[in-house]
């Protein structure tokens, strides 16, 4: 057994049924709706133009596709390197939570890629530390549910990250270059207060969901 394996048994091994409704809640989409659009939210209030609103949403958008289209689209399909709960090697090792097991392919992991891009974009968008502190730590809790669901090996949360580094700087150069030299317009920080609304949001959901699975955990 290799190191990769051995890390990702690690993360997967300690399971109790606190963790696994924590992480099959923490790693849905659908979970952060509210993050999303309180984020939505502060580009909207700090746009002073709409055609600034439209670029700041395009480059959102070439995030996205930078850090979920080619991973999910291209890569896995081409490296075809089937996730821990797929493969036939950790058969029997690895804990299936409510017995998901995803797609077969899992290199590199398109929620590591996606949301530490996102969390670097608005990070140089807004220039708040405690909006950063929160986006850095919801994309590694993102990235702790897929090692603890068995859906990526530990190498390909790694590649994932390093990519959505890599998307989110590309994205954010792309955002500040246009809206410099196209629209001749200078980059402004964003206003306090709002910048400290999808912290509230996160800090909300996070307290909210550690409860429901501490009542879950002891029924």
């Amino acid at each position: 057994m290799n190191i990769d394996q051995s890390l990702l048994l690690w993360f997967n091994g300690g399971y109790t049924p606190f963790l696994d409704h924590l992480a099959i809640h923490f790693t849905s989409a659908f979970t952060w709706v509210l993050l999303y659009l309180s984020l939505l939210y502060i580009v909207i209030r700090n746009s002073t133009t709409r055609r600034q609103l439209l670029l700041t949403l395009a480059c959102v958008a070439l995030c996205l596709l930078l850090s979920d289209g080619l991973p999910d689209g291209i890569v896995k399909p081409l490296v075809a390197r089937l996730r821990p709960s797929h493969d036939p090697a950790l058969r029997g090792l690895v804990h299936l939570v409510g017995g998901q097991r995803n797609t077969p392919y899992g290199f590199f992991s398109a929620h590591a890629s996606n949301t530490f891009s996102l969390a670097l974009f608005f990070s140089f968008l807004v220039r708040r530390r405690s909006l950063m502190v929160v986006l850095v730590t919801w994309s590694l809790i993102n990235c702790w549910t897929r090692l603890y669901l068995g859906f990526h090996y530990p190498s390909d949360i790694l590649v994932g990250l390093v990519w959505g580094a890599a998307s989110g700087s590309t994205a954010y150069y792309v955002y500040r270059k246009t809206l410099e030299y196209h629209f001749h317009t200078p980059v402004r920080r964003y206003t306090r207060a709002s910048a400290g609304i999808p912290v509230v949001v996160f800090l909300l959901t996070t307290c909210y969901l550690i409860v429901q699975s501490l009542a879950v955990s002891v029924t």
